[in-house]
């Protein structure tokens, strides 16, 4: 293969130590749960500031909406025609000019345009990172660890927004400053790692075997817990719909293999339920805290409490699945997560919601990177990093949509109905796991524990 690079290995080895692809996946993540989780603490601030009722507030989630489906429309041909180097950079960038945008403050209609901005270049990020990282060793540990490293952006950028949005600060803008440095920091870093070259490049120049291909380049296939001969592996040019999918496939066949594979769909609704849930919660507990329960300019650490929940359940979760197996272990969480939805709901607490929001972000958090990890178990190379960048972004729409439709509903009903619509979503979001584990019940792939 390295007879086809048209690169010099020795060049480029001689600049970037050998695994920095491998970290370097982590830092976007870390950047997507700062951005995710800046909204919530800053929202009754820009509902101040702009005069603007919940549900014209809510425009912002639509905004973030409407750039996140572009990504998810786009992401195969950008990936196909550009490859991960330059698609990853040209979401970084264009993330930037959106964090910049927001940070002058401006009148509304362009504030909301720089948070769909805000959704196309993370969109392109986030399926270009999830993709890379399901072809790395032990991917399903990695997938973890990244997303718990998302858990950490969530849980520091509350506390940061927090600051200033307190009523006694004027310039609560200026936490979009902040982030755009971050931005900033996060292109250049991108751009000098994986030097615009495409994935199949950077396994080559760092001597990574992809892990959906070490059934043809090596005698053994390391998993996240156990070691095991290629022969155990299900025949990967096989999807879940009968289709097969030919190594010499375009875009465009690529998307028609993926339109025809019913659990790419399927993932694709659990995926855009569950982090339309996540965000809803973090976008929307500290309003609920502040409105209905009276907590005071403290309440933006609710939100930290909730993603910092996150993070410890996606390194828990590595453990867990050495003692049970992940289909399993994502319905207790399910099961544990909704009693304690309800809880909130019911009990008339802060210190008592905050600690279950808690509790609730623990059990959410590994469900997303299993989702991931079973996808790129399930089909094939080909179509794996296509349809997770599919999945991918439709979590990134729900992410936008669910925190609108509450808005709509707080704007009608009080934010009082923020509970029942996330028992609601939770319980559908059950019954869906239940969908996706009787379709692939013939086709767990050992080799990711799924």
């Amino acid at each position: 293969m390295g007879n086809q690079l048209d690169l010099d290995l020795e060049d480029v080895k001689q600049y970037v130590p050998p695994d920095y692809p491998a970290s370097t996946q982590q830092q976007p993540e870390c950047l997507i749960g700062w951005s995710d989780a800046s909204t919530g603490p800053l929202l009754l601030r820009i509902q101040d500031h702009y005069s603007v009722s919940y549900t014209v507030v809510s425009v912002i989630f639509i905004c973030n909406f409407s750039g996140f489906l572009l990504a998810a429309l786009t992401n195969v041909w950008f990936s196909d025609r550009f490859g991960m180097g330059k698609t990853t950079l040209l979401g970084a960038v264009v993330h930037l000019a959106g964090g910049a945008l927001m940070a002058g403050a401006p009148p509304f209609p362009l504030f909301v345009i720089a948070f769909c901005i805000n959704g196309f270049g993370l969109g392109l990020q986030d399926a270009q990172i999830n993709g890379f990282i399901t072809r790395l060793p032990n991917a399903g540990s990695r997938m973890s660890i990244a997303h718990a490293i998302y858990g950490l952006g969530a849980l520091v950028s509350p506390l940061i927004a927090t600051q200033f949005a307190r009523s006694t600060f004027k310039h609560w803008n200026l936490h979009y400053v902040c982030s755009v440095a971050i931005m900033a920091a996060n292109s250049a870093t991108l751009g000098y790692v994986f030097r615009l070259k495409r994935d199949d490049d950077l396994f080559a120049i760092y001597n990574y075997v992809p892990q959906a291909q070490a059934h043809i380049h090596g005698p053994v296939v390391v998993t996240d817990s156990t070691t095991e001969h290629p022969s155990s592996q299900p025949d990967p040019p096989q999807t879940e719909g009968g289709n097969k999918v030919s190594p010499s496939h375009g875009t465009g066949e690529k998307m028609m293999a993926i339109a025809k594979t019913p659990f790419v769909h399927l993932g694709g609704l659990l995926a855009f339920i569950y982090v339309g849930i996540e965000f809803t919660i973090g976008s929307w507990a500290v309003t609920y805290i502040v409105e209905v329960r009276g907590g005071g300019d403290d309440s933006g650490y609710v939100s930290s409490g909730f993603f910092g929940g996150l993070m410890v359940g996606r390194v828990l979760h590595v453990f867990v699945s050495w003692v049970i197996s992940e289909q399993n272990a994502v319905l207790v969480y399910m099961v544990v997560a909704l009693g304690l939805q309800v809880l909130v709901w019911q009990v008339d607490s802060i210190l008592g919601n905050a600690l279950a929001y808690s509790m609730i972000g623990i059990v959410l958090g590994p469900i997303f990177p299993v989702l991931l990890n079973g996808t790129a178990a399930m089909l094939d190379s080909e179509m794996s990093v296509g349809a997770i960048g599919y999945i991918a972004a439709l979590g990134q729409c729900g992410s936008a949509l669910f925190p609108f439709v509450t808005g709509t509903l707080s704007g009608r009903f009080g934010v009082e109905a923020l509970q029942p619509l996330s028992v609601a979503l939770i319980g559908v979001m059950s019954c869906l796991w239940a969908a996706l584990l009787w379709l692939t019940r013939k086709r767990w792939a050992r080799a990711h524990r799924f």
